[in-house]
């Protein structure tokens, strides 16, 4: 069971209402993570985790480094949330 840091920005830190957590779940990736997350924070922080379509697409970074959902994780890792930022 990992214990990771969660850092959330922008909405996601208002739907779990904290900027930074930390989290012990059941699992090893970063799937498993979400699931725990969505399951923990509600219907409104899984509807925007899974309503993707409608607007950007959901960021996870694991240690500085996008990752996707099968991604493995360990104690300590630290993972971002938060929609993908562009500039110009």
């Amino acid at each position: 069971m990992p214990r990771v840091t969660v850092k959330f920005f922008g909405i996601f830190s208002e739907l779990a209402k904290t900027r930074k957590e930390e989290l012990e779940f059941e699992g090893e990736a970063l799937e498993e993570l979400v699931e725990f997350m969505c399951s923990k924070y509600g219907r409104k922080f899984r509807d925007r985790i899974e309503g993707s379509i409608d607007g950007p697409e959901v960021l996870f970074a694991v240690n500085g480094k996008i990752g996707d959902k099968n991604v493995v994780l360990n104690d300590g890792d630290e993972i971002i949330v938060s929609y993908p930022v562009g500039g110009g």
